[in-house]
C-alpha cells in the first residue's frame, strides 16, 4: 500500500512539472509568471517576445500587448504604455481587461483612452430588422472598419444560441435565413433573440450588440409573421394532370375488290397444299386424299360383303348396279378378300384421318 502511495504523489508531480514546463515555454506565460513576482522589467521583455511571435491568435497578442502596457506603466513609461494601449485598441477594440493582475490606475487610463477611440474609430450598430428573408443590422457610423459579422439568434425559451455568418452589404449586415427549421422556429416564437458582433479585418470583434446574458429582443410584425408562416409551410403537392384521349383513328380506305378468279390450291402452314374442292377446301390435301380412300374402301367392303351374301344365301332379289351384279360370279374368295381389304383401308383411313383433324385444328 505504501509503494502504491508512492507511486500516485510521483505521477501527480511529474504531471505538474510537464505542466509547468510547458506553460513555462510560453514567452507570454513566463512574462506573467514574471510580472506576478514583481519582476516587471524581466516581464516585459517577455511580453515583447510574445507579441513577435507570428503563432499567436487574437486572443493572446491581446493579451501580450495589455500586459506590455501594464509593465511599462509600472516601469513609469506612461507615453509608451499609452502606445500599447492604442495598438490593443486598433487590434481589439472590445478587449476587457483583468481586474485581478493589473493596477486600478492603469484600467483607468486604458478606459479613458477607449472612450477616446471609440469617440473617434468606433462602430455602432443600429436596430436589427428581421424579414421573412434575413435579419439585417445597420451600421451606422464607421463602417469601413467592418469586414464580416457574426450573429448568435436563438427563439426565447431556447436554451442555446446558434451562430450565423453575415455579410456587409453597403451600410448593413445582412444574415439570410436559409434554414427553414430555425424560420419555422421563429414563426411559431413570433420573435428572436440576437447578439451581432461586427468583426474587423484582424478577426476581432469592433463592435457587439446585446451578449449571451442580455441579447437584443426582436419582435416581428404582423405582415413580416405572416410571411414567416407562409416560407415555413410545406409546399402544396401539385395535382397531377390528366392525359388527353387519344384522337380517334381515322379508318383507312377499303382496297377496291379484285375480279373474282379460280381459287388456286391453298397451302396450309409449313408448305401442305389444301384441297381446291369446296367441300374439302378445309383439310390439307393429305387428308382429303385419305377421305377419298377411305371412302373407296367403304365402298369395297360393302361390295364385297353384297357378293359373298349373295353366295352363301343365293338372294339376287335386291335391286342393285349392273357392275355389282356382275361381281357375283367371281367367286365367294375374291369376294371375301375384296371385303378384308376393303376394311383394312377404312381402319387406316381413320387413323390418318385423325390425325390430320387434329393437324387442322391446331394450325392457326
Amino acid at each position: 500500500m505504501t509503494h502504491f502511495r508512492t507511486f500516485a504523489v510521483f505521477c501527480i508531480l511529474s504531471a505538474s512539472a510537464a505542466l509547468a514546463h510547458a506553460q513555462a515555454g510560453s514567452p507570454l506565460d513566463q512574462g506573467k509568471e514574471l510580472m506576478a513576482r514583481g519582476d516587471c522589467r524581466a516581464a516585459l521583455a517577455r511580453f515583447e517576445d510574445a507579441e513577435r511571435t507570428p503563432s499567436l491568435d487574437v486572443a493572446r497578442q491581446s493579451d501580450a500587448l495589455w500586459y506590455k502596457a501594464a509593465c511599462l506603466w509600472s516601469l513609469s513609461r506612461k507615453p509608451k504604455a499609452g502606445e500599447a494601449m492604442d495598438s490593443l485598441l486598433q487590434l481589439s477594440p472590445l478587449y476587457d481587461p483583468s481586474t485581478l493582475d493589473t493596477p486600478p490606475d492603469v484600467r483607468a487610463e486604458f478606459k479613458r483612452r477607449r472612450t477616446q477611440f471609440d469617440a473617434d474609430n468606433g462602430v455602432t450598430l443600429g436596430v436589427p430588422v428581421l424579414t421573412a428573408e434575413a435579419v439585417r443590422v445597420p451600421v451606422s457610423r464607421n463602417a469601413a472598419r467592418v469586414v464580416r459579422g457574426q450573429l448568435f439568434a436563438r427563439t426565447p425559451g431556447e436554451g442555446t444560441f446558434a451562430p450565423l455568418e453575415a455579410k456587409l452589404d453597403g451600410d448593413a449586415l445582412v444574415c439570410p435565413l436559409e434554414d427553414l427549421r430555425q424560420v419555422e422556429r421563429i414563426a411559431r416564437a413570433g420573435s428572436l433573440e440576437l447578439v451581432v458582433e461586427a468583426l474587423g479585418r484582424s478577426g476581432a470583434p469592433v463592435a457587439r450588440l446585446g451578449d449571451a446574458r442580455a441579447p437584443v429582443l426582436v419582435n416581428l410584425d404582423a405582415p413580416t409573421l405572416e410571411a414567416l408562416k407562409t416560407r415555413a409551410a410545406p409546399a402544396p403537392v401539385p395535382a397531377p394532370v390528366a392525359a388527353p384521349p387519344p384522337a380517334a383513328a381515322t379508318p383507312a380506305p377499303a382496297a377496291p375488290a379484285a375480279a373474282a378468279e379460280p381459287a388456286p390450291a391453298k397451302k396450309a402452314s409449313g408448305g401442305i397444299p389444301r384441297w381446291p374442292f369446296p367441300v374439302l377446301a378445309a383439310l390439307p390435301l393429305p387428308a382429303a386424299l385419305t377421305v377419298l380412300a377411305a371412302g373407296l374402301g367403304v365402298a369395297a367392303a360393302a361390295a364385297g360383303s353384297w357378293v359373298v351374301l349373295d353366295q352363301v344365301v343365293g338372294t339376287d332379289k335386291m335391286a342393285v348396279l349392273p357392275a355389282l351384279t356382275g361381281l357375283a360370279t367371281w367367286g365367294a374368295i375374291p369376294a371375301g378378300a375384296l371385303v378384308g381389304a376393303g376394311v383394312v383401308l377404312v381402319v387406316v383411313s381413320l387413323f390418318v384421318l385423325g390425325g390430320a383433324v387434329i393437324a387442322v385444328v391446331a394450325i392457326p
